[in-house]
């Protein structure tokens, strides 16, 4: 009889490549440590080839078989966020925060490590084990994260991930896979024995929310959505596969909802919305020392006010809040501190 996979014995470890769409390796033997693993509750990483249909008229309605064209890897992955618990030391997640903001962090020892914005796109390498070991073991290189969608305020916070890969490599496929799908590998490596993971996701409702400098108890929940707009540009000649990545503008956004009240502070952050003055706004999610987030906004541009009158409680809302650099070039539209 034939083994198959339960759903939930599924785990993610992720690898930063030095060099796009290869694996991270020492002569063909994949560097893969039980420390690369990291948690999720979502792993999807689909390839998708589509048939070339011929335009001829053949003199009937039929279909003429046509010719396989380009490979396109997408993926998604959704996690808690669980910080490592030792402040000054990078999350699991770390090779994702870095494919997302664009460059490594800045860690201070015993303090924090903080993910700030960067024009270039690094890439990582996302591996799909399932357990039996005889199932399909899986993996895409040249991965590009395009956005991040961060959840606060809710229960267990969590981040997705979204993006493109080069190439899927499994082990059904390596021995006649091409020198791109086998990213630089001789062989497809086994599981660690060991994954290792750290950290616990703070409670997500906890922490400290502070809009233009006002600290508020009345914040409920809300999103903060990191879109890099970075893609593989699937038109390059004689390639089976997208080409190096390019990126796009860059779209720091929040909405949140919150109790409204009388307060004086609340009314001049209505007013500022009315007027489109900038502010800066900071999300930290926890309490604990080495397992807080961080999220700071800034020169963000408020959405009119909208009210919702359908609970016990009237509730103001605010949308596709756009946060922007300070100045020219100077990438700080937002940072995501570990601390």
């Amino acid at each position: 009889m034939a083994n198959s996979s339960n759903t939930r014995i599924q785990r993610l470890y992720a690898q930063n490549e030095t060099t796009w769409g290869t694996i991270p390796n020492t002569t063909g033997v994949a560097t893969l440590a039980g420390s690369n693993c990291c948690r999720m509750s979502a792993l999807d990483i689909q390839l998708s080839q589509q048939e070339i249909v011929r335009s001829d008229k053949t003199g009937s309605l039929g279909i003429t078989m046509g010719i396989l064209g380009r490979r396109q890897v997408t993926f998604t992955t959704k996690m808690s966020l669980a910080p490592n618990g030792a402040a000054g030391t990078k999350p699991d997640l770390d090779p994702l925060l870095t494919a997302l903001m664009g460059k490594a962090p800045t860690i201070v020892a015993s303090t924090s490590v903080t993910y700030g914005l960067d024009d270039q796109s690094p890439s990582v390498t996302l591996w799909d084990f399932n357990t039996p070991g005889t199932m399909t073991q899986r993996c895409t290189m040249g991965a590009i994260v395009k956005t991040g969608k961060f959840d606060i305020g809710v229960d267990e916070p969590t981040v997705e991930f979204t993006g493109q890969g080069l190439a899927v490599l499994d082990t059904d496929i390596f021995a006649t896979a091409d020198t791109i799908s086998k990213g630089g590998l001789t062989a497809f490596p086994t599981e660690p024995a060991s994954p290792v993971t750290n950290g616990t996701p703070p409670p997500g409702f906890t922490g400290t929310i502070t809009l233009d400098g006002n600290t508020y108890s009345t914040y409920r929940t809300g999103t903060i959505t990191v879109d890099v707009d970075r893609e593989l540009p699937m038109d390059g000649f004689n390639s089976f596969y997208g080409i190096a990545p390019a990126a796009g503008l860059r779209n720091v956004t929040t909405d949140w909802s919150m109790y409204d009240d009388d307060s004086a502070t609340l009314q001049s952050l209505k007013q500022k919305a009315f007027a489109g003055t900038p502010v800066t706004l900071a999300f930290q999610i926890g309490t604990v020392a080495g397992s807080t987030w961080l999220f700071t906004l800034k020169n963000v541009l408020l959405a009119k006010p909208k009210f919702d009158y359908s609970g016990k409680r009237r509730v103001v809302a605010f949308s596709a809040c756009r946060a922007h650099d300070t100045t020219i070039g100077a990438k700080a539209a937002i940072t995501i501190a570990v601390q």
